[in-house]
């Protein structure tokens, strides 16, 4: 076979993560001027010569039958693109907070490596905590506690809303908040992975049942004691009926329940693999571990695009999603967790799904056919968007980059919002849980949707409120997120995962591959923890966070992160649950204060 467009993919083979042009809030007069606009009429798809390259593997009629889905696919994304321009035009600026200095009263020193930290080498940080706030102790808000239900409502009778019997979000007085089944409002502190033994912990387990008796005990204990002492109503660990927290009576609402999506059906057809943030390649297996060099290389092309994907959603959402559409104590699905949003994802998928380089690099692997109707498609829409049949790599713009990346995800979204909404319409839809930036301490604008305009925009419009896992970043800096805000049209927004870990106290040491924040004491830790949520809490979207995670991060026996709020044998962390209470406990308050603090 001599596919037409072998040449472009050829040419694109050196990927380079490549700087994108952001662009803020936009009026209706310069919205045409800014937005990547297609050099063909949508009208002429059919004219494309595509129709002559066959697949391998595949019959005429079958080939044909991808290129025409591949248009079909294009087709139906530039109509929902007019409309993502037409909102635009009434897209207003979300305006940011001032900060004041002076509350950030004390430093903090922060690095990746424990003996860095204590060195004081670190980054010097200028930290805030809740005392420090001004005003905030003689208003009428610290003053005034509310009891919470076992939901984690706030119950402020003078702002009660109607009782769904489900969570659900909703603005009060220019906030953000949710909702709790019996109609209260609330600003839900959470923490991931609440389990008795973490990967095959053999001496956590040996604890657990001996001071216990049962994890089910263990389950209904350490359920009152994170409600009564770290004001945490929520987890994100637990999908399943039968699990232990779901047993327990009145036990933890799941704030963002892992759902089926493009993860799920790349593990079923053996082409991701999922460390946390998740990994995409045919071969996938030879990516499951190490290099010499201590990184992996996979080509992280999803095939979205493949009929079959949406064929396993609508299952999927029969055998997966629609058992729990009346769980109450579910407050929201995700359907994936850090998939890739790099900056060159329109070279790599021009290069990787290239049948011709599939056939040489993959030889006899049969999974390059899940690739065939995304190489289609990409190609599809390259053409749609240059007006060549054969484009050169000249013709790959930085703006064609940025709402490629932007289609990728519009189609994902819109393919599992459809699944959602019919088998768990009860629930609220995150979508993505999207990293504020890359996996370490760096900053890596490389893979953050806060650098993402066109993908933001995109993705909103199929969320109930956007979801971030936070890592990298010690501030909430005010100008991002009024860009964020503006993007997403002022979306609420729960931040996922956030963490930091230190040696102190917990009889462990530490190397320094650790990928996030490391502080000299559990005090400063903690002192941290007050820090973050509050500069969220400055924001009118933000409703709620949760604390990544529960136990010390574990591979069996072997311990690779201190950033839990538990040790192995069952002694938590002091300062980590006085911080935690008093900024749980009083969140909802918080929120009010700093909102009207703002005169807003």
């Amino acid at each position: 076979m001599k596919m037409m467009t072998r040449l472009l993919a050829l040419t694109l083979c050196a990927l380079m993560v490549l700087p994108l042009v952001a662009c803020g809030a936009v009026s209706e007069d310069d919205v045409a001027e800014i937005a990547p606009t297609p050099v063909m009429d949508v009208a002429d798809l059919s004219k494309l010569a595509a129709y002559e390259d066959q697949f391998p593997n595949k019959t005429p009629e079958e080939s044909t039958a991808i290129w025409e889905w591949a248009h079909k696919v294009v087709e139906d994304w530039y109509a929902r693109y007019q409309e993502l321009l037409a909102n635009m035009k009434t897209e207003k600026k979300v305006e940011g907070f001032q900060k004041d200095d002076s509350e950030y009263s004390r430093t903090i020193i922060v690095a990746r490596n424990y003996q860095k930290v204590i060195s004081g080498q670190g980054t010097k940080r200028a930290t805030r905590t809740l005392s420090a706030v001004k005003g905030w102790a003689d208003s009428k808000w610290a003053k005034t506690t509310f009891e919470r239900t076992e939901f984690g409502g706030f119950k402020d009778e003078a702002n009660r809303q109607e009782a769904t019997g489900f969570f659900y979000v909703k603005k009060l007085n220019g906030r953000w908040f949710y909702i709790d089944p019996y109609g209260y409002p609330c600003v839900l502190g959470a923490i991931q992975g609440v389990v008795p033994v973490y990967s095959s912990n053999s001496d956590q387990e040996a604890w657990v049942l001996k001071e216990f008796g049962s994890s089910e005990k263990w389950a209904i204990a350490t359920t009152m004691k994170l409600k009564n002492d770290h004001g945490a109503y929520g987890t994100t660990g637990f999908t399943g009926l039968g699990d232990l927290l779901y047993d327990v009576p009145e036990g933890f609402v799941n704030v963002s329940c892992a759902g089926p999506g493009i993860t799920t059906w790349g593990k079923e057809i053996g082409i991701a693999w999922d460390a946390g943030s998740t990994y995409f390649d045919p071969n996938i297996s030879d990516y499951a571990k190490l290099g010499d060099d201590g990184k992996r290389m996979c080509n992280m092309v999803m095939p979205v695009f493949d009929r079959a994907f949406i064929e396993y959603m609508d299952e999927a959402g029969k055998t997966m999603l629609a058992p729990y559409a009346n769980e109450n104590r579910i407050v929201a699905w995700s359907c994936a967790n850090e998939i890739p949003i790099k900056t060159d994802m329109l070279d790599r998928y021009l290069k990787y799904t290239d049948p011709d380089y599939m056939a040489k690099n993959y030889p006899d692997n049969p999974k390059v056919e899940y690739y065939y109707e995304t190489y289609a498609v990409t190609m599809t829409w390259v053409r749609f968007m240059t007006g060549k049949d054969t484009p050169a790599q000249g013709d790959i713009t930085d703006d064609l980059r940025a709402l490629f990346l932007a289609f990728i995800y519009d189609h994902l979204l819109y393919v599992c919002e459809q699944a959602y909404r019919k088998y768990v319409p009860n629930h609220l839809f995150i979508g993505v849980r999207w990293l504020s930036n890359g996996e370490a301490i760096v900053v890596d604008e490389s893979n953050t949707i806060l650098a993402r305009p066109w993908l933001a925009r995109s993705v909103a419009r199929y969320s109930d409120l956007m979801a971030i896992n936070w890592y990298g970043r010690y501030y909430a800096q005010s100008e991002t997120y009024e860009e964020f805000a503006t993007w997403t049209q002022g979306k609420p927004l729960f931040l996922t995962e956030f963490n930091g870990w230190t040696e102190e106290g917990t009889g462990y040491s530490m190397p320094d591959k650790n990928s996030q924040g490391c502080f000299a004491t559990q005090e400063e830790r903690a002192a941290y923890f007050e820090h973050i949520t509050l500069e969220w809490m400055e924001w009118d979207t933000v409703i709620g966070w949760s604390w990544y995670r529960y136990n010390h991060y574990r591979t069996a026996n072997t311990l690779k992160s201190t950033s839990g709020i538990v040790q192995d044998n069952g002694v938590y962390d002091a300062y980590m649950q006085a911080s935690m209470n008093r900024i749980n406990n009083m969140a909802y308050n918080i929120a009010h204060y700093l909102h009207e603090r703002r005169g807003k």
